[in-house]
């Protein structure tokens, strides 16, 4: 393969535009953004377009769904690093147990609204295996998302290696996949290999984009900041730089062998593919991190 070849496939749904503007009009109705400011920084950083990027061929109906759901966790995800940490832990066991809430209002309507979100996509499987993996799969990324909020309490560094673990069950990119499976109930072993490639691809980019504002704010969850505590900066590029580049023959590598090997998973490979570049594609054009990436470790 050549340069050219190691780039992801990615596009973006011919609905994003018309359907970002419903998707702002229903978050600012229903409380989940509570200031112009918040609608307008979610605007601008073109959160709706995720959902977009990573499904491109989805029907408007089920996309606006997914939109207004990922909505709800980008706003979590930003809460989280403002909220109190005892607000943070009722709000993520609200939603684990969902159980009633006397919270602030901001957060009845935040939980109401993405548990019922998640209650709706549940229903698009007829599978009772597909349905319990959705669940599981929301239970895992709620308690990653505990486990940071832990570590942020304590003011507690990470091991390297327990955060490579974890990552992926906080980023909600196993939830992501689950939506690629609503009509591959049995996923090969293929299947899950490159899910796992493509989630620490997912991952370890998304670090690299929020690296400079992470360390601004003294963030240790993050693992360019973990290497560079252990081998210094310029080392810690190098072997993230060696490692994307890996991941990336890894996975087309994969993709060939399962679109030749197992041709019944070939939609599923052009799907998670588009998943793999949209997300690159979003980060490239979202100013939510202040680097831009596409694979690649830039200069600061």
């Amino acid at each position: 393969m050549n340069n050219r070849q190691l780039e992801f496939p990615s596009a973006l749904s011919l609905q994003v535009i018309d359907l970002d503007r419903d998707c702002l009009r229903w978050a600012w109705k229903n409380g989940i953004l509570v200031s112009p400011e918040q609608v307008e920084s979610f605007r601008r950083q073109k959160i709706n377009w995720f959902a977009a990027y990573l499904y491109p061929e989805l029907e408007a109906e089920r996309l606006k769904v997914l939109m207004r759901f990922f909505l709800c966790l980008f706003r979590i995800d930003d809460g989280m690093d403002n909220w109190t940490n005892e607000d943070s832990y009722l709000l993520l066991k609200a939603l684990e147990k969902r159980g009633s809430w006397e919270g602030k209002p901001e957060f009845s309507s935040l939980r109401q609204h993405t548990l019922s979100l998640f209650r709706r996509i549940s229903r698009w499987s007829n599978s009772e295996i597909w349905r319990k993996e959705w669940k599981e799969n929301w239970i895992l990324y709620l308690e990653g998302l505990g486990w940071e909020l832990t570590l942020k309490a304590e003011n507690k560094v990470p091991e390297l290696n327990d955060y490579q673990q974890n990552r992926g069950f906080s980023s909600g990119v196993f939830l992501a996949f689950q939506l690629l499976r609503i009509d591959c109930y049995s996923p090969s072993c293929g299947m899950l290999k490159m899910e796992q490639l493509i989630s620490r691809l997912i991952t370890l980019s998304n670090d690299i984009g929020s690296f400079e504002k992470e360390r601004r704010q003294g963030d240790f969850q993050n693992e360019l900041i973990l290497l560079e505590g252990i081998i210094g900066l310029d080392s810690a590029k190098r072997r993230v730089k060696k490692e994307l580049e890996r991941l990336k023959w890894q996975i087309l590598g994969l993709g060939d062998y399962l679109t030749k090997h197992e041709s019944d998973t070939k939609p599923w490979v052009e799907s998670a593919l588009l998943l793999a570049g949209g997300c690159q594609a979003w980060s490239e054009e979202s100013i939510r991190y202040l680097s831009r990436i596409n694979g690649t470790v830039k200069s600061h």
